[in-house]
């Protein structure tokens, strides 16, 4: 340390001296106070924790307590649950002792079965002898037949011979015979020169009617006194107007159709059936009578069975009864008991057979009715099959001993006819009976057409016996009566009508017949205006109307396209 005499010096120094003091110990304070502050500061948070010790203390008593109750709660639940164990245990002892009776029911019940089978097996064996004994005493008895018959010959040659002689002792008649010959070709001659005078006459009718129905006057009106009227048209009766078949003739009737097209080649049986198939390329399908089943291309007219080389493969053994399309499928049943399922290339897909256990009825009709198909069916059933399962899922009885006929689908209901002539209208979906009409037609309904909105008329025969053919016109009233439904008019002619179909675009209905003629009805004055020129040589089964056209297809083997 150096020595310092300047007293200014020394009192710098101790100026600096007690200035460096006095930081000193203001830091000192300041740190004694920082001290207290966190001194008090940790005695706050210590009581704070002792606050809050507390309160957990508090709260984790509470929770002991509810634990405590919850054990005590749960310890009473143990002792129902283990009640509910022991009942529990004794009633599985109580079914284990009724599963050993059962089973020991069960081992009796095959033994029996046992013995029953063992009895059959016998009476199968008796069965089987007493056949035998039944073929030996048939065979002798087909013995003696082939004896009886070569028996029977004989005596046929002897006959022969007899009658050969008789033969040559009658050539002396044959002159006389010749004779009577000429005379009936006289009377042929004139009967011939009767009926031209008859046609004439037939004509002046049809003139007057035609002024008749352009003045308003009665359809039926008779002819004046200076024209007769031929006995072969009888006056108006009040069930219906007889359409002679001299009025069918083709050049009194007006040409309201004209012929575009007969298809050729020849179907290889009857066309029976038919339906337009409206693929990418629209097609009809014929079901003919031998079974088999032709495609025409509507496009082209031509037969589209040629390309496919399928022409004369035949699924069906029988004659095709009807054709239906379903969804994007092509159903088909005949009069063999099968109902096979088609795609649009002609493959089958599914096949089926109508009969079932004991019975073996065949399809006549098929409608597609929401989600399944209704066929009605030669034992006076309609079923309903499953397109996915192709099986029987609901059947209704509608006529013992006659056969449904046809179906047609009216809004949400269905109409069906029956050969024993009687109308049935039931829903589909529930299968019930909403009206029935017992004698819509004394000799059967072969058809069902839906005229107007509420109008649907019916084809069938007037007489048991087949002889007049008969159209019905009927209200589609579906309301709850006692009473049986009358028509609104009938119409009758020469043979039964076995086809109809309602050609919206001229408010037409078109009726083919037994004897080949189609006549042409309006479906709002319930008359007949005229009829197709005669093409067809046997009955006209399908009438369709296929692109603003008209099919006509008959027995023939023929189908002719209408314009």
């Amino acid at each position: 340390m150096t020595d310092v005499t300047d007293p200014d010096e020394v009192i710098q120094m101790l100026k600096k001296r007690i200035m460096r003091e006095r930081k000193e110990r203001a830091l000192t304070l300041k740190a004694v106070r920082e001290e207290k502050t966190a001194t008090a500061d940790a005695k706050s948070k210590i009581t704070e924790l002792v606050t809050q010790i507390s309160d957990y203390k508090a709260a984790l008593e509470l929770e002991k307590e509810a634990l405590e109750q919850e054990l005590s709660e749960r310890d009473a639940e143990l002792v129902v649950e283990a009640e509910k164990a022991a009942a529990m245990r004794s009633r599985l002892d109580e079914l284990q002792r009724l599963k050993q009776q059962q089973l020991a029911e069960i081992e009796r019940l095959e033994q029996q079965h046992e013995s029953e089978l063992s009895q059959q097996d016998q009476l199968n064996d008796e069965l089987k002898r007493d056949t035998l004994d039944n073929l030996e005493t048939l065979m002798a008895e087909l013995q003696r037949i082939e004896l009886a018959n070569d028996e029977l010959s004989r005596e046929h040659d002897v006959t022969r011979a007899r009658i050969e002689e008789q033969r040559r002792a009658h050539g002396d008649t044959r002159e006389q015979l010749e004779r009577e010959a000429q005379r009936l070709d006289g009377n042929r001659r004139q009967l011939q020169q009767l009926q031209h005078d008859n046609d004439q006459l037939l004509g002046q009718l049809k003139h007057y009617r035609r002024q008749s129905l352009m003045l308003g006057a009665n359809p039926h009106l008779q002819l004046p006194p200076a024209f007769p009227a031929p006995a072969a048209v009888p006056p108006k009766r009040a069930e219906g107007t007889l359409i002679s078949a001299s009025s069918s003739d083709d050049s009194q009737q007006p040409r309201l159709y004209a012929i575009q097209k007969k298809l050729e080649p020849r179907h290889p049986g009857g066309v029976c059936s038919g339906v337009l198939v409206p693929a990418a390329e629209a097609q009809v399908w014929l079901g003919c009578a031998d079974g088999s089943v032709c495609l025409w291309d509507v496009s082209t007219l031509s037969s589209a069975d040629d390309a496919s080389g399928k022409a004369d493969k035949k699924y069906h053994k029988d004659a095709v009864e009807a054709v239906c399309v379903v969804k994007d499928k092509v159903w088909t049943v005949s009069r063999d008991r099968s109902l096979i399922v088609w795609n649009h290339k002609k493959q089958p897909e599914k096949k089926a057979q109508c009969g079932y256990k004991d019975k073996e009825p065949w399809g006549t009709a098929l409608l597609e009715c929401d989600s399944f198909v209704c066929e009605a069916c030669s034992d006076g059933v309609v079923r309903l099959w499953d397109p996915k399962s192709l099986k029987v899922k609901k059947e209704l009885k509608l006529v013992d001993g006659h056969a449904v006929t046809c179906l047609l689908r009216k809004g949400s209901l269905v109409w069906a006819g029956t050969s024993k002539g009687s109308l049935t209208i039931f829903n589909p979906t529930t299968l019930k009976q909403v009206r029935s009409i017992g004698a819509a037609h004394a000799g059967g309904v072969h058809a069902l057409c839906s005229a107007t909105a509420t109008e649907v008329w019916s084809a069938g025969v007037h007489t048991s016996d087949g002889g007049v053919g008969e159209v019905a016109c009927w209200q589609h009233d579906v309301t709850p009566s006692s009473s049986e439904p009358q028509p609104l008019a009938r119409l009758k002619f020469p043979s039964a009508v076995l086809s109809l179909l309602l050609v919206p675009q001229r408010d037409h209905v078109l009726l083919g017949t037994q004897d080949a003629v189609v006549y042409i009805c309006s479906a709002r004055t319930r008359q007949v205006v005229g009829s197709l020129s005669r093409n067809h040589q046997d009955a006209v089964r399908v009438l369709m109307s296929v692109d603003n056209r008209v099919w006509t297809g008959s027995l023939d083997d023929y189908v002719c396209i209408w314009q």
